[in-house]
């Protein structure tokens, strides 16, 4: 009767410890991908306030009428950057977080509606999730500067922040299988109870304490 409770117990044990272990990476990679969304929106919204800052002077170069509101873009290599490069003229515009570095991209055309998203190697050798959009800026009668506007976060932010939500989760998911183990320890007890008053009840009748079970 022991070894049959030993061997439910740790059958419960093993299933209670695989399916939360399942369960924890799955609740992870659902978070990463919530959070890569996250962090998408919010390249978004520093495009299109980049993109509103945007100006050409009567000198035909292209300005920033100010500093965007996040402050990490005025951090040195602080993980968001920016980037406007004019595909006809030697423009290039970057802010104080991309230090000397320079965003590489793919020889791809982009359309003026249209949003590209890649993956490309950051200042620091980090990978990043960038989006880019191509803006048309004209002042009155010069010609049209046709900019590549680029925002970039790197993609270890998304893993700091899963990292932290893992952390987290781990003491829930502790005290779950925990609970877990209990209730299946009294379900084997409970479930196992009758057939131990037979084993007894057998015993005694083999021991000439009683004559019928």
């Amino acid at each position: 009767m022991h070894s049959l409770r030993f061997r439910l117990l740790s059958a419960s044990i093993i299933s209670i410890s695989s399916a939360l272990i399942i369960a924890f990476f799955l609740l992870l990679n659902l978070f990463e991908n919530h959070a890569e969304r996250r962090f998408h929106q919010e390249l978004e919204s520093h495009l299109r306030q980049l993109i509103g800052r945007l100006e050409v002077h009567s000198d035909e170069r292209v300005h920033l009428s100010g500093e965007l509101a996040d402050p990490r873009f005025n951090e040195p290599l602080s993980g968001l950057y920016w980037q406007v490069m004019d595909n006809k003229r030697p423009t290039l515009l970057r802010f104080q977080s991309l230090w000397d570095g320079i965003i590489e991209f793919p020889n791809d055309t982009l359309l003026p509606d249209g949003v590209h998203e890649h993956r490309l190697t950051g200042p620091k050798g980090g990978i990043l999730l960038v989006i880019e959009r191509q803006v048309i800026l004209r002042a009155r009668q010069q010609n049209a500067h046709y900019l590549r506007v680029v925002i970039a976060i790197d993609i270890k932010e998304v893993s700091i922040v899963s990292k932290q939500f893992a952390k987290d989760i781990f003491p829930y998911l502790a005290a779950l299988a925990f609970l877990l183990i209990m209730a299946a320890w009294i379900q084997v007890y409970m479930g196992l109870s009758p057939l131990d008053k037979i084993r007894r009840g057998i015993l005694y009748i083999r021991s000439g304490h009683s004559h019928r079970l």
